[in-house]
């Protein structure tokens, strides 16, 4: 990843309006859209974050729309952690590239929209490589889940625990059938994804798209069917949508599945999974 040019500015005109022989000048709001790193070479199969700040100098902040344009055909943009203090509004942009994207050089548009405020652009350079092995001898592996059961699951089909396999595919912030939901919405219930190669973890990435969030615990399991807890919470309602990022440390034993536990009698909400993915090391 590298860090090139300048951020693109927008420079609101300063106005001076004449009253009563009085002149009044607005002072000049500046807005400012950084991605950072602005560039990124992400191999097919696998992701990578990047933080997205909107400064602006002066004003009232308000509610901010983050959006990515011209994202090839096989990647996907998922922003979240939307979050403003003062007047700096950031969040994270997860770029995921399916087995399918196509390799090459894409340059991605970055728009940051606030209401009753001009939009700020920035641009970003995405290289999607080949796809990267995952062969023993300590690599980092990055894998989606390819089987799923569930404590229960709305139907067979739509919202089924294999929904929740493979590579995120649901629209965020919309009770999607292409996600893993309950049968209601109003009790503990759990979800177990299995994944191809057994790896000694160090991070598990949660896709949620609706309902954020009631996931109260999460576990990976070894092939003795031994559960180790990785994270613990208490259901809190957050910004929709969300990418659980879970730092799985203390964990020796080889595993392949991951289990998540939710408390839903809080919110009374599908919490809906799209998608889980496993990192470690073979």
């Amino acid at each position: 990843m590298t860090r090139s040019s300048a951020p693109i500015l927008l420079v609101f005109a300063s106005l001076i309006v004449a009253c009563g022989g009085e002149r009044v000048v607005e002072t000049p709001v500046i807005t400012t859209l950084e991605v950072a790193p602005n560039s990124a070479t992400i191999a097919q199969s696998e992701f990578a974050d990047f933080a997205a700040t909107l400064t602006r100098s002066a004003g009232v902040a308000g509610a901010v729309d983050f959006t990515v344009v011209g994202v090839p055909a096989g990647v996907t943009a998922v922003v979240s952690s939307l979050q403003t203090v003062g007047l700096v509004t950031t969040a994270t942009i997860a770029l995921n590239v399916a087995s399918s994207a196509t390799p090459g050089v894409y340059t991605l548009t970055v728009h940051g929209t606030e209401p009753g405020a001009m939009e700020a652009t920035t641009t970003f350079v995405l290289t999607v490589a080949p796809s990267a092995s995952c062969p023993a001898g300590g690599v980092v592996c990055q894998q989606w889940a390819t089987d799923a059961t569930a404590s229960s699951e709305y139907t067979s089909t739509d919202w089924s625990a294999r929904q929740a396999t493979g590579e995120p595919n649901a629209t965020s912030c919309q009770d999607d059938s292409r996600a893993w939901a309950s049968v209601y919405p109003t009790g503990p219930e759990w979800l177990e994804l299995t994944f191809q190669q057994a790896v000694r973890p160090t991070e598990i990435r949660i896709y949620e798209v609706f309902g954020v969030s009631s996931i109260v615990k999460v576990e990976v399991k070894d092939a003795t069917g031994a559960y180790y807890t990785v994270y613990t919470a208490q259901p809190a309602r957050q910004t929709c949508s969300r990418v659980l990022i879970v730092p799985v440390v203390g964990v020796s034993a080889i595993v392949n599945a991951v289990r998540l536990s939710f408390d839903q009698s809080t919110l009374n909400d599908w919490d809906e999974i799209d998608a889980v993915k496993l990192v470690g090391q073979r």
